[in-house]
């Protein structure tokens, strides 16, 4: 793939348009293009940015007029009575059956013509995520620890003026919600992995190196933090906010590497509100 091809598909694989394949050939091109990873990063950052004004502007909010009028429109659509009401008020139950039966024909082609796109959502939605993860693993792994990213991090004061004020304080914030004295500050910065870019917070246990990681993402959806497991070899907790996914990756014990993320997660969720 060159650089103009991925251009090209740069605003679908950032929406997780792409096929599999495609997919795939777009993060080996990543892996060896800087200037492109440049540009995926300014490309979701700009993204980001678009959404927060457009969700802001007072242009764009609905008039609280038109909302009176379309809530009362509903109301009286909601109150007139349905065709199926009024077939059974007049009394032709058989044609009631005979809608019935055109109803059901029709439900059931939907869902055999739909049904595998529909998996398909699934398998994408997935997709993105498990794509995520691994993202994250993979900046723990050559940030953290083999010190092999092919861009110098810079200090999050810095990526908070450029890239988003959420960067500016999070090492303040996860510091100040540690529960245990037993975890170690070694650093804090943003970097860039594949195109991603991360807050990243550095901390030992003992010997062992944990990364807490933050990045911007499209999803409005919250959960808990939840283990998923081994990836890569590093036990990973994962949460996901609105518009942040937050990570906690190391070689502690899964069940201690979760409880760390429980931990932090209330404290950097109100740190990404008040962002």
């Amino acid at each position: 793939m060159t650089c103009q091809q991925f251009r090209k598909l740069i605003d679908s694989y950032v929406s997780d348009e792409l096929l599999i394949e495609t997919n795939h050939d777009v993060l080996t091109h990543l892996e060896n293009c800087a200037d492109c990873r440049n540009e995926l990063a300014a490309c979701r950052e700009q993204r980001t940015r678009l959404a927060v004004a457009v969700r802001n502007s007072s242009d764009l909010r609905i008039d609280p007029a038109f909302a009176v009028r379309l809530r009362e429109d509903l109301r009286q659509a909601a109150l007139t009575p349905s065709l199926w009401e009024q077939i059974w008020t007049f009394k032709a139950p058989f044609v009631a059956a005979a809608v019935v039966g055109v109803v059901l024909v029709f439900a059931i082609g939907v869902l055999f013509v739909f049904k595998k796109p529909s998996d398909g959502n699934y398998s994408l939605t997935a997709s993105a995520i498990s794509e995520m993860v691994n993202l994250a693993v993979g900046d723990h792994e050559n940030c953290a620890i083999h010190f092999a990213l092919k861009e110098k991090p810079i200090p999050l004061a810095v990526a908070a003026e450029k890239y988003g004020r959420f960067y500016d304080g999070l090492d303040k914030t996860v510091a100040d919600a540690l529960k245990t004295g037993d975890y170690k500050f070694v650093e804090a910065h943003s970097c860039v992995y594949e195109g991603q870019r991360f807050a990243h917070i550095v901390l030992k246990h003992g010997d062992k190196v944990v990364s807490i990681l933050v990045t911007r993402t499209d999803t409005v959806e919250q959960t808990s933090p939840t283990t998923l497991g081994q990836f890569g070899g590093y036990p990973t907790a994962s949460s996901l906010g609105t518009h942040y996914a937050f990570f906690v990756i190391s070689d502690l014990p899964e069940q201690e590497n979760l409880t760390l993320a429980n931990d932090l997660s209330p404290a950097i969720a109100s740190h990404m509100a008040s962002a």
